[in-house]
């Protein structure tokens, strides 16, 4: 499952960031896909930290690894699921092998009230700036280029 942001336009929904930009045009021409329509509470917020998380994956720089003879790549997602781990936002599972997994805890509009997004948001600054050599050195900083994207996108 895709959860992707639309915008309404004249006429018709049209999409409201890159990642639903391109999404939608991998699409081909007919092809049918089910959606379920949900009015976020604070979609700048939301877009805010993608940003965030987006400015702290391009600047994660992983060594290179193999598994199995495969070439680690790194992504996006399982990323944005980690620096939410870190930042304090998971709960705990057993696998079938009896081993404990942590999951990031959902970050959906009807999981999290406002002021524990804004929290979360804080804590992922916090867990950049310890884990991933950037050019910034304090938050002011992180969110000044969070804002300066958003700004210029």
């Amino acid at each position: 499952m895709k959860e992707i942001y639309l915008r309404k336009g004249r006429g018709n929904l049209i999409p409201a960031d890159d990642e639903a930009e391109e999404y939608l045009t991998g699409l081909k021409l007919g092809e049918v896909v089910r959606c379920q329509m949900v009015k976020p509470r604070n979609y700048k917020n939301l877009q805010r930290f993608m940003t965030l998380v987006r400015l702290l994956y391009d600047a994660f720089e992983p060594t290179e690894a193999t598994y199995k003879g495969e070439v680690v790549e790194k992504n996006l997602e399982r990323f944005r699921h980690d620096l939410t781990i870190l930042a304090g936002y998971s709960y705990a599972t057993y696998n079938i092998n009896g081993d404990v997994r942590v999951h990031a805890k959902s970050i959906s509009f009807g999981s999290m009230t406002e002021d524990e997004f804004k929290a979360l948001f804080s804590s992922v600054i916090d867990v950049g700036l310890r884990k991933i050599p950037m050019l910034y050195k304090t938050p002011e900083e992180v969110e000044k280029a969070v804002e300066d994207i958003l700004r210029y996108a």
